[in-house]
């Protein structure tokens, strides 16, 4: 489960590039590609495409970015996490705090840092189902195809 839980924390923050190769002219592609992109925003990632024309025909780059609030999500998290630790700490030293409530500021703490990690892979979770969905629908949009793979490379 850990492995799995690092992968998803890499694929939130992951940056990636694709190629798709297109069966259609190019105005008929990105036509195509207009129109089965208008239903999907992505909230996980950002989403960059550019045509490129080869010998072998027309194709569709795309690159998949981590959205800009990944990484202040992350950020606000870590330092949150930083600040429950630090205040469950000094709760449990100090004289000055009842038990009761160091106990629970050390519990809070504790819950924190072990949701943590699961909040995290399901955040890169969200980003990968995205990724997928619009890789199947460029898949489909430029050569017909629902799920063959074809044209596409990592």
């Amino acid at each position: 489960m850990a492995s799995e839980i690092r992968r998803m924390a890499r694929a939130l923050v992951e940056h990636r590039a694709e190629s798709f190769a297109s069966r259609h002219g190019r105005d008929e592609s990105e036509t195509r590609l207009r129109f089965i992109l208008a239903g999907i925003e992505p909230r996980r990632l950002r989403f960059e495409w550019r045509w490129s024309e080869a010998p072998s025909g027309l194709a569709l780059d795309a690159e998949f970015h981590p959205a800009a609030r990944t990484q202040r999500m992350l950020q606000a998290a870590s330092l949150t996490l930083a600040a429950l630790i630090a205040a469950s700490t000094w709760a449990l030293l100090s004289d000055q705090v009842e038990r009761t409530l160091a106990f629970v500021v050390a519990l809070a703490a504790a819950l924190a840092v072990l949701a943590f990690p699961l909040v995290v892979a399901a955040f890169g979770a969200q980003r990968e189902a995205e990724e997928s969905r619009i890789r199947r629908a460029l898949t489909r949009a430029l050569t017909d195809e629902d799920e063959s793979g074809a044209g596409r490379s990592r």
